[in-house]
């Protein structure tokens, strides 16, 4: 009598199956249906990656300036219907999230983190975090947020100049200085050093870096797409060599790209360069970023 009902977990899937029942009543043989639905888990995750405690919406970029910190933490939910286990946090920069728990009841939530990063790149800094855990037989929840920020350098741009640096001068470990970064072949493991005696006068609160770009052969061309592999960055008296002679820049040079392109230029570098990037299409056209050296060899 009535109507059976049956629940059932089936690869996440529902499916609604009409089958033929038969019973003995009174010696009476009837004949009816009932139906048979098998739902999908109710195992649900949510998950919203704060910056500094707070939730920043997809379309929002929180500015910070270069060499500042911030703090990314995770605000995990339960928001299905029964327990989630063997929870887990992971991020594009923090990779994984160290959570309180690894354990949630329904609508329980808690927050996995905080790790301090620093702001150590110009531009806008796209970063994912995702949670996983497991429901009943073993169902899996998850959720993935999103947030960016942009890297703001606090030093003024250098003017396009006809001579910012005095006394310049490159060199690949103890090798003999050289006035031009075309002269030197820098391979993987050197360091590669820019000296200068000194400033412009007025400019020496100016940032210089020294670069390596991925370079996509052995020709200059600025419409080509290029990736930054490495930069060392300095302003004003942060410049200082060690020694006390002078100023100086040093950068370990990467190898396993069949070319690079080597560049001492204004400002911090763009993590790409090119008609995306902007840094050499601005520099052809009498942007912010100069180009003071440049050379481009093989990297192996």
């Amino acid at each position: 009598p009535g109507q059976p009902q049956l629940s059932a977990v089936l690869d996440g899937r529902a499916f609604t199956v009409e089958a033929t029942a038969y019973a003995d009543l009174s010696s009476v043989r009837a004949l009816g249906t009932f139906t048979v639905t098998i739902v999908p888990p109710t195992a649900k995750m949510g998950i919203e990656y704060l910056i500094d405690g707070v939730a920043v919406d997809t379309d929002e970029i929180v500015a910070a300036p270069l060499g500042s910190t911030l703090q990314l933490s995770a605000r995990v939910a339960n928001t299905g219907n029964e327990r989630v286990r063997d929870i887990n946090v992971n991020g594009i920069e923090l990779h994984a999230i160290d959570c309180p728990r690894t354990t949630l009841e329904p609508g329980e939530t808690m927050t996995c983190g905080p790790r301090t990063i620093p702001v150590d790149r110009v531009g806008v800094v796209l970063d994912m975090a995702a949670v996983v855990g497991f429901g009943r037989d073993n169902a899996p929840a998850g959720a993935i947020d999103a947030i960016r920020w942009r890297g703001i350098d606090p030093t003024p741009p250098c003017p396009a100049e006809a001579q910012l640096l005095s006394g310049l001068t490159f060199q690949l470990d103890n090798e003999p200085p050289v006035s031009t970064l075309a002269a030197l072949q820098p391979s993987e493991g050197d360091t590669l050093k820019a000296r200068w005696t000194g400033w412009a006068p007025g400019r020496d609160s100016c940032r210089i870096s020294l670069t390596q770009y991925r370079a996509p052969g052995a020709t200059f061309d600025a419409n080509v797409e290029q990736q930054l592999r490495g930069a060392a960055s300095c302003a004003g008296d942060g410049c200082r060599a060690g020694d006390g002679d002078g100023y100086q820049l040093e950068l370990s040079v990467l190898g396993k790209d069949s070319w690079a392109q080597y560049d001492l230029v204004t400002g911090t570098p763009l993590g790409s360069v090119g008609p995306a990037g902007g840094y050499y299409s601005g520099w052809l056209n009498g942007g912010v970023h100069r180009l003071l050296d440049s050379g481009r060899a093989t990297a192996n």
